[in-house]
């Protein structure tokens, strides 16, 4: 196996701990909109290794692209979109997740009918438009959380630790992803040590993502 079938191992193993964490604490989220939290890292978690035994074991990449493009990376921006739409309490904050997840979709579109089938095998357009909306809901929510009295108790923000996570990585990963086909096609030297880096920062995400389900109480 390759180094890049073990750094995926590792990122697993960072997200079944999550996802197993969010199991041990269900108790303090079955009864607030976070257990669906749980139950998008366990889906995550079941593309992630569905998608490892079609690239690997049935060994048909565009099979494996074909279930990130439709199904993994959409549920990511879905879902997030959804989270951010009920912890803002603002209408007009609000507004940021609902518009940002229309122009991704628009986008989604957009790779699919027109540019999904030039020779490029990562649709950057749809995931940096995607990764863009995700890094302004995260800068909105900390903008509204420093200024609110939940940063007194950070600790127990569920969603502190879960913006923290998504600012690593999306934040961290913008510019590899968004110019993926680019540096592939022209900058090897680039692309594969960032491709390492994404995959720790992937890692480190999901630690955050598991300090929720370990300190978080949600309001």
């Amino acid at each position: 196996m390759d180094k890049y079938f073990w750094l995926r191992i590792l990122l697993n193993f960072f997200e079944f701990v999550a996802f197993i964490l969010g199991i041990i604490f269900w108790k303090k989220v079955k009864h607030s909109y976070w257990k669906w939290f749980v139950f998008y890292c366990g889906l995550i978690l079941f593309i992630e290794l569905f998608a490892k035994f079609i690239g690997y074991g049935l060994k048909n990449p565009k099979l494996n692209s074909d279930l990130y493009f439709f199904i993994g990376i959409p549920v990511q921006f879905i879902f997030f979109s959804w989270l951010f739409y009920k912890w803002f309490e603002k209408p007009k904050d609000k507004l940021l997740p609902v518009m940002g997840l229309i122009i991704y979709l628009l986008s989604w579109i957009t790779d699919l009918l027109f540019l999904r089938h030039q020779r490029m095998w990562f649709s950057s357009f749809s995931y940096t438009v995607g990764n863009l909306a995700m890094v302004l809901m995260v800068t909105l929510f900390f903008l509204r959380f420093v200024n609110s009295n939940e940063i007194l108790k950070y600790k127990q923000s569920n969603m502190f630790w879960v913006c923290l996570g998504l600012l690593v990585f999306y934040l961290g990963t913008l510019p590899f992803y968004g110019l993926r086909n680019y540096l592939y096609q022209n900058y090897k030297s680039v692309f594969y040590p960032y491709w390492d880096i994404s995959f720790i920062l992937g890692c480190i995400m999901y630690v955050f993502f598991s300090f929720s389900f370990i300190w978080g109480k949600p309001k």
